[in-house]
C-alpha cells in the first residue's frame, strides 16, 4: 500500500479549511442532495463529500456509507487532492498502490474509486466529491466532465463558506472599532451603531435601532441637524460638522461632535448617511465653568474697583477739606476716622521716625495686631517681612534725608506679613502730609490675596485650554475682523512652520497661498456677518497636501472676529475615492465590473442617440479557459485573464471601454463611429492577432483564441441596452457555433 504525499501548501491548505468551522457538523441537507443525486447518476454503492484534514478525512456528506471518517494514511481522497484532473482507479484490488489497502481488503471493499477535488477561493484543494463501488468499472471523459459538474456545486458551498465567514470578520472589526460611528437612512431611522456609540449612549444595540436619530437629538439642536441633512440630500454640501446634544438612556444629555455624510449608490442617488461622532462633554462642562469663573471675577473686581474708588474720593474729599479749611480740621478729622474705620483696605498713619500713629479696624482684621498694640511700634517690626526690613529701612531713611520719595502717590504691588508671621500679597497707595511743619506718611493697603488667586486660576485655566488645542490634531486659530491672528494652537508651528507669537504679528493671507485666500474670503465674510460656515478645501502645507474641513465660527456675531477650526480628512477623502473604485472595478484585472458596465453603457447609448453617431457593443470570451484551470490551476487560469484584459485594452480607442462581466467573459463599448462596421472588424482583427501571436504566459506554452460577438448601432438608429447586449450575445455564440477564434457580427 502506498501512502499519500502531503500536498506543498498543505499548512495553508489546513488553515483555510480550519477557518471554515465545518468539520464534525451536522449533515448538510444541500450537499446530501448532491451525493444522493451523483451516486444515482453514476450508478454507484457509495458518493461522498470527503474533506481531508489533519491526519483523518471527514465525511461532510455520504450517501451509501455509515462512517463518519477514516485514517488519511489509508485514504483515496488523500491521493486525489494532489491531482489537477479526476483521480480515477478502475479496479483498486489490481492497483499496486491500493491492492492490500484495508478498505479494499475490508468494508466497504472498495474496488472502484472516482475523485474530484474540490478548492478553496484561494484554488487550495479542500477535500473531493468522490464516488465508490464494490465492482471494478471504467470511467468515461463524459463521465469525468459530469463529476466536474458535480464537483462545482460542493465547491460553490465551500466557496461561500469562505465569503460569509470574511465578511463576518471585517463586521467584526469594525464593530470592535474604539472609534464611534453611526449608519443612518436618509429618514433618520439608525441602520448601524458600534458598540462604543451604544455605550456612549446607554443604550442596547437593539434598543438604539429601534430609535431615529431625532427621536434622541436635543430639540433646541435638532432644527440645524435636520436643515444640514436636507442640504446634503439636495447636494448643496458634501457634509457637516455640528456640536450637539443627544439624549441619554438615563435621560441625561450629553454635549458630541458630529461629522456626517451622505453615502450614495452608483447612480447618484441617496443611500445611508455616515455619521462619525466625539465625545465632547467634559470640554463643554469645562468652557461653562471657566464661563462662570470669568464672570464671577470680573463682578468682583467690579466691586472691589468702585469699593476703592468711593475710598478714595473719599479720602481725597478730606484732605481737600484739611487744606482748604484749616479751622476745621478737628471735625475733619473726626470724619476721616470714622470713614476709616468703614473701609475694607488697611489704613495705617507713621510719623517721620517710622512709628505707627494710625491703626484702622480693617488693619487689625488684615494683619492680627489691634490697636493698642501697634501705636508707637516701628513699623517694619509689625507688617514687612523679614527678608525685605534692611532694604525697608534703608529706603525709609533716604527718604528722611531728602524729604522725598519716588513712592509716593504710586500703586504698588508688594508682599506684607501678618501677625502670625504669614506673608501675603497687598496692593498699597502711600501720601506724604505735612501738619504743623511735621511730616506724616499715610497708606492705604488692600489684601490681594483672592484677586491673584484668581488671577492665578485664569492662567491655568488658559494654559489648559492652550494644552488642549495644541494637542488636538486640528487647526484651532482665533482672528480679528481684520484676519490678524490673535490665537493660533501649536498644528500651525507643524503645518506651517510659524509659531504662535509669530503668527499674533500676522495676518490669515500671510500664511494661505493667493489662491486659496481668495476662494476663503466669501466664507469669511459671511462669519464676520454672524453666519457659521464649514466647508472643504484643499491645502498645500510644509510637509504634504492635505483636504480639510474647515468651520468658521462667529465671535460675538462676527464683532470679535472669527473662531477658525480646521480638521484634516485626508484620510477620509482617499478611503471614499477607495470604496467608490472598488464597488466598481474588478478585484482582478482592474477593468469595470458588471455594475459599472451597466452604467457606462446606458450613458453610451443615450449619448449616441443625441450626438448622432455610431455605437458597439462587443461580447467576448475566451476559447476553451476552462481548460486552463482544469489543467494548470485556477492561479494560472487568472494570469491568462490578466493577459487577455491587457490585451483587449491595447486594441482599443481612448474612447472606447473595456469591462470584465465574470470568468472570461469580457465587454467592449465603442462609441463615436464613423463607419461602425469598419471599425469593429478592425478592432476584432487586431484583437485575434494579438491572441493568435501569444505563445507562452508565466513560462507555460500556451495557445490563445477568443469567440467575439458584436451588435452595432448605427448612426441615427434608436435602440436599447437590453437589445445590444442580446444581440452581441447572440453573435457570439454564432462564432463559437462557427468554429472559435472568428468573431461575428449581428
Amino acid at each position: 500500500m502506498l501512502e499519500p504525499c502531503m500536498p506543498h501548501d498543505e499548512i495553508t491548505r489546513q488553515i483555510t479549511l480550519d477557518s471554515l468551522n465545518i468539520l464534525d457538523t451536522p449533515p448538510v441537507e444541500q450537499l446530501d442532495r448532491v451525493t444522493r443525486l451523483a451516486a444515482g447518476y453514476f450508478k454507484v454503492t457509495t458518493a461522498l463529500v470527503s474533506l481531508v484534514d489533519d491526519n483523518r478525512q471527514w465525511f461532510l456528506s455520504r450517501f451509501g456509507l455509515d462512517a463518519t471518517e477514516t485514517p488519511r494514511n489509508i485514504s483515496f481522497c488523500g491521493h486525489a487532492i494532489l491531482q489537477n484532473d479526476t483521480f480515477i482507479v478502475p479496479d483498486a484490488k489490481k492497483d499496486e498502490r491500493f491492492g492490500d489497502n484495508p478498505l479494499v481488503t475490508g468494508k466497504p471493499f472498495i474496488r472502484f474509486y472516482a475523485g474530484q477535488p474540490v478548492y478553496s477561493k484561494q484554488g487550495f484543494a479542500l477535500g473531493t466529491l468522490c464516488l465508490i463501488d464494490d465492482t471494478p468499472r471504467s470511467f468515461s471523459a463524459a463521465e469525468a466532465k459530469a463529476l466536474k459538474d458535480f464537483s462545482r456545486m460542493v465547491e460553490q458551498y465551500l466557496q461561500s463558506l469562505e465569503v460569509i465567514i470574511h465578511s463576518a470578520q471585517i463586521q467584526k472589526h469594525l464593530d470592535e472599532s474604539e472609534s464611534l460611528f453611526e449608519q443612518t437612512s436618509v429618514d433618520g431611522a439608525w441602520l448601524k451603531v458600534n458598540p462604543f456609540l451604544c455605550n456612549l449612549l446607554g443604550y442596547s444595540e437593539s434598543e438604539l435601532l429601534q430609535k431615529t436619530f431625532q427621536d434622541i437629538t436635543h430639540p433646541d439642536d435638532l432644527g440645524e441637524d435636520l436643515s444640514n441633512v436636507n442640504k446634503l440630500l439636495q447636494g448643496k454640501i458634501n457634509s457637516y460638522s455640528m456640536e450637539k446634544r443627544y439624549l441619554r438612556a438615563d435621560q441625561s444629555y450629553i454635549w458630541i461632535s458630529l461629522t456626517a455624510a451622505l453615502n450614495k449608490t452608483i447612480d447618484g442617488k441617496a443611500h445611508h448617511f455616515i455619521g462619525v461622532i466625539k465625545d465632547i462633554n467634559e470640554r463643554k462642562k469645562a468652557e461653562q465653568a471657566l464661563l462662570m469663573l470669568q464672570q464671577e471675577l470680573e463682578h468682583r473686581v467690579y466691586q472691589r474697583t468702585k469699593e476703592l474708588e468711593l475710598a478714595v474720593k473719599q479720602l481725597n474729599q478730606e484732605i481737600e477739606q484739611r487744606i482748604a479749611i484749616q479751622n476745621r480740621l478737628n471735625a475733619q478729622k473726626e470724619r476721616f476716622r470714622l470713614t476709616l474705620e468703614k473701609t475694607t483696605d488697611a489704613f495705617i498713619e507713621i510719623d517721620e521716625t517710622g512709628k505707627v500713629i494710625g491703626w484702622n479696624p480693617s488693619a487689625e482684621r488684615i494683619f492680627g495686631w489691634s490697636h493698642e498694640e501697634v501705636m508707637a511700634q516701628s513699623i517694619d517690626q509689625l507688617i514687612i517681612p523679614s527678608a525685605m526690613r534692611d532694604q525697608h529701612q534703608q529706603g525709609f531713611i533716604r527718604y528722611q534725608k531728602l524729604g522725598q520719595s519716588n513712592m509716593m502717590g504710586q500703586r504698588l504691588q508688594l508682599m506684607a506679613q501678618k501677625k502670625d508671621g504669614s506673608i501675603f500679597p497687598v496692593e498699597m497707595t502711600l501720601n506724604e502730609n505735612m501738619i504743623d511743619g511735621k511730616r506724616f506718611v499715610t497708606a492705604f493697603l488692600h489684601d490681594i490675596s483672592e484677586r491673584i488667586r484668581f488671577e492665578k486660576e485664569i492662567l491655568e485655566s488658559r494654559l489648559r485650554l492652550q494644552t488642549i488645542a495644541d494637542n488636538m490634531p486640528a487647526l484651532i486659530c482665533h482672528v480679528d475682523r481684520d484676519l490678524n491672528f490673535i490665537f493660533a494652537n501649536k498644528t500651525y508651528e507643524t503645518w506651517f512652520g510659524f509659531s504662535s507669537e509669530q503668527l499674533k504679528k500676522m495676518k490669515l493671507s500671510e500664511i494661505l497661498d493667493q489662491e486659496n485666500f481668495e476662494r476663503a474670503k466669501p466664507n469669511l465674510e459671511r462669519a464676520l456677518q454672524g453666519i457659521s460656515v464649514t466647508y472643504e478645501r484643499k491645502l498645500i502645507t510644509a510637509a504634504r497636501e492635505i483636504y480639510l474641513q474647515i468651520t468658521l465660527i462667529p465671535a460675538q456675531d462676527g464683532l470679535n472676529g472669527i473662531y477658525i477650526l480646521a480638521m484634516d480628512i485626508t484620510e477620509l477623502k482617499a478611503l471614499q475615492a477607495m470604496h467608490e473604485y472598488d464597488a466598481s472595478h474588478d478585484v482582478l484585472t482592474n477593468l469595470p465590473n458588471r455594475r459599472a458596465f451597466t452604467f457606462l453603457l446606458n450613458n453610451a447609448v443615450q449619448t449616441a442617440t443625441q450626438n448622432n453617431k455610431g455605437l458597439s457593443l462587443l461580447f467576448l470570451d475566451l476559447d476553451n479557459f476552462k481548460n486552463f484551470n482544469d489543467t494548470y490551476g485556477h492561479e494560472f487560469g487568472d494570469h491568462v485573464l490578466k493577459y487577455f484584459a491587457e490585451v483587449l485594452k491595447s486594441a482599443i480607442r481612448q474612447t472606447d471601454v473595456v469591462a470584465r462581466l465574470a470568468g472570461d467573459e469580457f465587454t467592449i463599448i465603442l462609441t463615436e463611429l464613423n463607419d461602425p462596421e469598419e471599425d469593429v472588424r478592425q478592432i476584432c482583427d487586431k484583437i485575434l492577432s494579438a491572441l493568435k501571436a501569444v505563445q507562452m504566459i508565466e513560462q507555460v506554452p500556451i495557445t490563445l483564441s477568443s469567440s467575439i460577438g458584436a451588435a452595432i448601432c448605427y448612426a441615427g438608429d434608436k435602440t436599447s441596452m437590453d437589445v445590444l447586449m442580446s444581440k452581441a450575445d447572440a453573435a457570439m455564440y454564432r462564432a463559437k457555433e462557427a468554429g472559435k477564434g472568428i468573431y461575428s457580427i449581428n
